[in-house]
């Protein structure tokens, strides 16, 4: 089939080919993401949103630039950098800087950092949940979401969820190769 007749099931291309259906599962995926960074950056809730449809702008302009060359780059660091630098233009176009009052402030700014990488990713992954329910039962899902906790095996997860252990690694490569498939360029 040509493809001009077939969807493309990578996100990436989805929007790279500018077919809606792509950017409106870019918009669930990130949408909140680029929220919470703007609320980080102590952005006003209207303020957050006219930020995010900045955002979004660019990103629809510029998603071509998007390529992933090395193994370090990532789909996300490109977005929050574009997410930085439109919250530092809506700062300039107030004629305000987000100033830090002191190194104290420095250093608790620093200290939750990694809370809020953690945070982040757990944004993201709430939103991929939520596009995945459209092509796995419930239990399938539960199953890739125990799995992925740290200690959990196979076994535990089946006795858990009233399933086999084999059904459980089935279960958590399904939906890992339809994450692969439509988002791994992305995540």
């Amino acid at each position: 089939m040509s493809d001009n007749h077939e969807t493309p099931s990578s996100l990436l291309t989805q929007c790279k080919k500018n077919l809606p259906e792509g950017w409106e599962r870019m918009k669930v995926l990130y949408g909140r993401l680029i929220l919470y960074w703007c609320k980080n950056a102590g952005l006003q809730e209207n303020d957050r949103y006219d930020v995010y449809q900045d955002v979004m702008l660019t990103l629809v302009k510029n998603i071509h630039q998007f390529r992933k060359e090395r193994p370090g780059d990532k789909f996300r660091k490109w977005l929050k950098t574009i997410t930085h630098s439109r919250i530092s233009d809506f700062f300039r176009k107030q004629q305000q800087q987000p100033i830090l009052k002191d190194m104290a402030e420095f250093s608790e700014r620093e200290a939750i950092r990694n809370t809020r990488e953690a945070e982040e990713v757990e944004i993201l992954f709430q939103q991929l949940f939520q596009l995945l329910k459209s092509h796995f039962d419930a239990k399938t899902l539960e199953a890739f979401r125990l799995m992925n906790r740290p200690g959990s095996t196979s076994e535990e997860v089946g006795k858990e969820l009233g399933m086999t252990a084999v059904a459980v690694r089935a279960a958590k490569k399904r939906v890992m190769d339809r994450i692969r498939k439509d988002y791994g360029d992305l995540l």
